[in-house]
């Protein structure tokens, strides 16, 4: 297609209406005409749209967000350290409490609690089985 044929159908592509003559004794009262004595045509079939922005919308660099002011920043960059800083604290308590239990020592203990326990168990019984047998024998 030729430079001049793309030109030409320019106008078709854009949305825009060609704009038609109408001699004066035909025209309504409710109809729009421009400085040419040219019947303007209203654009009832879509939005109506500049070429220009539709081009620098489809081909202008994106600039994206907006940088926040400096104070702003700023705030938000303490917030983030400080929320940092809290969890780092809350790991260092659970650590250092789980380094201070000492878990080891802990399941020790308990063993030989139960052992001691277990103990004091078989020795009451021996203890009912003893006097059942001193009193049986009265």
């Amino acid at each position: 297609m030729s430079f001049i044929k793309r030109v030409l159908n320019f106008g078709k592509l854009s949305g825009k209406k060609p704009i038609k003559e109408v001699p004066n004794d035909k025209i309504p009262e409710n109809v729009k005409i421009n400085l040419k004595g040219q019947r303007v045509m209203d654009e009832t079939d879509g939005p109506n749209i500049n070429i220009g922005s539709l081009d620098r919308q489809m081909y202008e660099k994106e600039k994206g967000p907006e940088m926040l002011e400096t104070a702003v920043r700023k705030k938000v960059w303490f917030g983030m350290f400080m929320m940092a800083f809290y969890f780092f604290v809350i790991y260092k308590l659970i650590r250092y409490r789980l380094h201070a239990d000492d878990l080891d020592l802990m399941e020790r203990e308990v063993n030989e609690e139960l052992k001691v326990k277990r103990k004091v168990d078989e020795f009451t019984r021996k203890n009912k089985n003893t006097d059942r047998n001193s009193n049986n024998n009265l």
